[in-house]
């Protein structure tokens, strides 16, 4: 099998926007803690059939996705899958913006279909600027070392049969109690949402 992309990144950023423009699709939730007021848009970007897998900050600086770990690296030249697009807004119950404001996320793998590399359980804490950050999921593989025969038909099969289901809690600094648990599921034609809600 080749390289397994299953990944989330988060990032403190304002905002990011992809290498190449393509239709898209967004979804807009909202939260409430004791002290907070969180604001959350996932965009669904439409799937990736080879192309580069970049992104920009607003400030216009690229930045690539890497493999499994979510961390930053050489950008992936001929990505295969699906990627969505998290941005958080977190504010004071007030209305205020937070001076220092962390996300944090404990993610599980629920279910996948067979042959699928084993993914652990993980938790991720970054901090946001100005109370806002993004969170950049992929699913996929990178294409570019095979052939073109090879191109297609494991695409064909890939497409077919791969599949996953994570369980997303998502808190805010260091409270105990999650303001969001997110379902998704990710195929290489799309991410979704099964369920979303607070507990």
């Amino acid at each position: 099998m080749k390289t397994l992309f299953g990944s989330w990144m988060l990032l403190a950023l304002a905002s990011i926007s992809q290498a190449a423009s393509a239709p898209e699709q967004n979804s807009k939730y909202g939260f409430a803690t004791r002290d907070y007021s969180i604001g959350m848009t996932v965009t669904f970007l439409d799937p990736y059939l080879g192309r580069r897998l970049a992104f920009f900050s607003d400030s216009g600086k690229e930045l690539c996705y890497s493999a499994g770990d979510g961390t930053a690296g050489r950008c992936v030249e001929q990505f295969v899958g699906a990627v969505a697009i998290v941005t958080y807004s977190v504010k004071l119950a007030n209305g205020g913006i937070p001076g220092s404001i962390s996300i944090r996320e404990c993610v599980t793998v629920s279910a996948q279909s067979s042959g699928l590399p084993v993914r652990a359980p993980f938790s991720m804490t970054q901090k946001l600027v100005k109370g806002i950050g993004s969170d950049v999921q992929a699913f996929g593989y990178d294409e570019g070392p095979l052939t073109h025969a090879e191109r297609t038909s494991t695409r064909r099969q890939a497409q077919a049969k791969w599949w996953r289901l994570c369980r997303q809690e998502l808190y805010v600094d260091e409270e105990r109690r999650p303001f969001a648990i997110v379902e998704w599921r990710y195929t290489l034609n799309g991410i979704n949402i099964m369920h979303i809600y607070a507990p």
